[in-house]
């Protein structure tokens, strides 16, 4: 069996702060925000308990790996992955998809047209509030960063050989801050990803709040995220 996965950060006095998840991916096992807290505390780092979008950005970490490797184990395409933190009124949003199903393809782009094709892709997704609805809860994007290096980086000339195994395997993944002015009416979110991108088929969802957690899978005819 491999090893834990270890997420290690530092706080404000530069101590060390892990935490290892067992690697087995059930969701009975996702940290919760409480347990993490807790977690870190003992570990001495108190200082990042007062950033809240910290708290739940190190959520979204711990979470990862049961999700990356549920998308490595299937590269599959039409298939996307979801997860989602909610701690008070921030709420942190981790998108990740097979290029194939965002921009028609997966190689490094090549052609102006494919360039433009990650451009205008990369556009629409920084755009978080068009593509999730938190009805009542008032959610207002703070910040996105979306990472589309995997199609085109200006290193790709030089590592060409080096990455020719991996070329035809590339993601893009999005990620998104909000705060949200009234955390208490957000009981469902739905995802409007499958009228801006019609090759994602199906979603796998994994999300976490300060009472509950849970998973789903979305499809075009069910796309909303039941949160409480």
């Amino acid at each position: 069996m491999p090893p834990a996965p270890v997420v290690a950060l530092r706080n404000s006095k530069n101590a060390a702060v892990e935490y290892r998840q067992a690697p087995n991916g059930a969701s009975t096992n996702i940290p919760s925000i409480e347990k993490t807290k807790i977690d870190i505390q003992y570990h001495g780092g108190i200082d990042m308990l007062k950033n809240k979008h910290a708290r739940c950005t190190l959520v979204l970490l711990l979470m990862a790996p049961f999700m990356t490797a549920q998308a490595q184990h299937s590269h599959t395409h039409g298939l996307a992955v979801l997860t989602i933190a909610l701690e008070n009124e921030h709420l942190e949003i981790e998108f990740e998809s097979p290029s194939a199903n965002l921009v028609g393809f997966e190689h490094k782009a090549h052609t102006q047209k494919e360039k433009e094709s990650v451009k205008k892709t990369k556009q629409i997704l920084e755009q978080g509030d068009s593509l999730f609805s938190f009805g009542s809860a008032l959610c207002i994007q703070q910040h996105s960063s979306i990472d589309t290096s995997s199609l085109i980086s200006e290193e790709y000339e030089e590592h060409e050989h080096h990455n020719a195994a991996n070329k035809n395997h590339s993601e893009i993944v999005a990620h998104y801050q909000l705060n949200c002015k009234k955390p208490q009416h957000l009981k469902q979110l739905a995802v409007e990803l499958f009228k801006k991108f019609p090759g994602i088929e199906k979603i796998n969802v994994m999300w976490i709040t300060e009472s509950n957690q849970g998973s789903t899978t979305l499809t075009p005819s069910s796309p909303i995220i039941p949160l409480k």
